[in-house]
């Protein structure tokens, strides 16, 4: 079944809020699209010989305890890294005959204030992650960490080809799955074998332990057509039978690809070679399904991939990005159903991009502000963010990248609480889709971007009330600066007393309110509620949930 959404904006005006002046804090990184906050962590508890560890329970949806479940823990690099790659465990154990489980930690992990999230599984239920990335101390500190599991009894796909005849012997594995109450998140590497089955000669392939409905992403390796990948947004508008088998996919027909690298001398070699093509697949979702080639090219710059999904191809290099050398990868090529796509991919040395981002009121540059360059065809087709070059200002506000001449897109990727962006508005964007577009000479070796200003923050704080007046927990709060305008307010969750606070960039306070509220949540399908906001209150600010926005 196919589900589609349209989302409708209904605007409402509504005056200006009173807002106060936001104060520089110790800078604490988020994540991209996080509301930045400053908390005091609690101290981990320790355990009776101590060290300290994780503690808590695995249960099923009746509350009673899961014996033998396996839990691990994966640890993020930092504070932006949400644990979304699937890397290994940094430790694993198993629940007791209660359900009772406890992790020890390395003092290390604690020392340097990691952060990190739990995953648990077990026989006859679903994989399940927490549905956040949190402080190992404050995990530590916690009298229990539970972990809910929905019974499984497993799912049963079947794949076929172009002319509808079942496909044997290909190997099927689960990438990412959905959690309840969140995203789909990437099975972790150690677990990738639980999740994958090979075809039988019916076409179909058995995994167990798995519900179908979290299927979040799929990955096919085939003779007929290589690796082949469904991705998330394939799941949100095809969802399982009730019945086995709960999905049927196909194979698409494949062609093949010889390339060469043109290069100098001096030029790197032996390069890993990315290639990637959007299949044409007939009565299927448009755009949700993948040809993934990875190849490394040979003395001469020459590489092949012997079967690749046929449709729109781009290319992928694996280059340093300290060093010059940048690939002018060609755009709007196909690879055709049982012919061979001929790609010359020129590797130049790229232009050297600097840029300053800097604090408005003082001109002061802004140090250990995180951004991507973003450059070739995914500042073109915008298929994908892959071609980039992720950097961090200098202590003076700088940043630089090698990058191929034409069109780069910059995305602003860190939040801080004292200054704000201001990119989505008043056309500095200049058309961009993942960020602020800029053109880049042919005819230089090195360029030099306007610079990016950061205004200072203010702050806001209110109240979310129902028409009684009631507080409403749990809701998500965005503000708008302007009809038809990217919110200032980031999305901030109500408390238990329904307060929220952020900050905004102070030259666009929010003027328009609305609130999202979901409901079915323990489901994988729940439905988002969008709510019109309006001020009963300036000071203090008080929001009351108005009309419907209809979907």
């Amino acid at each position: 079944m196919v589900a589609l959404a349209a989302l409708v904006l209904l605007f409402v005006s509504i005056p200006a809020v009173r807002i106060s002046q936001g104060r520089q804090s110790k800078k604490v990184p988020v994540r991209e699209g996080v509301t930045e906050v400053v908390v005091q962590l609690p101290q981990p508890k320790a355990a009776a010989n101590g060290q300290k560890a994780i503690s808590g329970r695995v249960l099923d949806p009746n509350g009673q305890g899961i014996a033998g479940a396996d839990v691990g823990l994966l640890v993020a690099e930092d504070v932006n890294n949400s644990a979304n790659e699937h890397g290994s465990f940094a430790g694993t154990t198993k629940t007791d005959a209660l359900g009772n489980y406890r992790l020890p930690l390395d003092e290390g992990l604690l020392r340097d204030r990691r952060w990190g999230t739990l995953w648990a599984h077990a026989t006859g239920f679903g994989p399940v992650r927490l549905r956040s990335t949190g402080s190992l101390v404050h995990f530590a500190s916690k009298p229990a960490v539970v972990l809910k599991l929905e019974p499984a009894e497993g799912m049963r796909v079947k794949l076929v080809d172009e002319r509808d005849q079942p496909v044997a012997g290909a190997r099927v594995r689960v990438v990412r799955v959905k959690v309840k109450e969140s995203i789909g998140w990437l099975i972790p590497v150690d677990w990738s074998e639980r999740f994958e089955a090979t075809t039988g000669d019916n076409g179909l392939a058995e995994i167990p332990s798995f519900l179908p409905a979290s299927l979040n992403r799929l990955r096919i390796d085939s003779e007929l057509a290589g690796r082949v990948e469904y991705d998330q947004n394939y799941f949100l508008n095809v969802r399982p039978e009730e019945t086995a088998p709960h999905f049927e996919f196909l194979v698409p027909d494949a062609g093949s690809v010889e390339g060469v690298l043109q290069a100098g001398a001096d030029a790197p070699q032996g390069l890993t070679v990315t290639l990637q093509t959007r299949a044409n697949v007939p009565k299927w979702p448009s755009g949700c399904v993948w040809g993934i080639a990875e190849v490394i090219s040979d003395g001469e710059g020459k590489f092949q991939v012997p079967k690749l999904a046929a449709g729109l191809l781009t290319a992928r290099l694996d280059l340093p990005p300290d060093r010059p050398w940048r690939a002018q990868v060609p755009t709007r090529l196909k690879v055709e159903a049982g012919d061979t796509r001929q790609l010359e991919i020129p590797l130049e040395r790229g232009v050297r991009v600097r840029g300053l981002i800097r604090k408005q009121d003082t001109g002061e540059g802004y140090p250990g502000f995180r951004l991507a360059v973003i450059y070739g065809p995914s500042a073109v087709i915008h298929d994908d963010m892959d071609h980039r070059v992720e950097v961090e200002t200098d202590d003076d506000g700088y940043f630089a990248a090698y990058v191929p001449p034409g069109p780069i897109e910059l995305r602003l990727n860190s939040a801080p609480r004292d200054y704000h962006h201001m990119e989505w508005w008043g056309g500095r964007s200049q058309g961009g889709i993942w960020g602020s577009r800029r053109e880049v000479p042919d005819d230089v070796t090195e360029f030099e971007l306007p610079p990016i200003d950061l205004a200072p923050t203010e702050h806001i704080e209110g109240t979310l009330v129902d028409q009684e007046g009631k507080p409403l927990s749990d809701w998500v709060v965005f503000g708008y600066p302007g009809k038809d305008m990217m919110n200032s307010f980031a999305g901030v969750h109500t408390d238990a007393e329904g307060r929220f606070s952020g900050y905004v960039p102070q030259p666009y306070p929010p003027r328009i309110w609305k609130a999202y509220h979901r409901v079915n949540r323990q489901s994988f399908e729940p439905k988002t509620e969008r709510y019109a906001l309006e001020i009963i209150s300036e000071d203090p600010l008080v929001l009351e949930v108005g009309e419907p926005i209809e979907n």
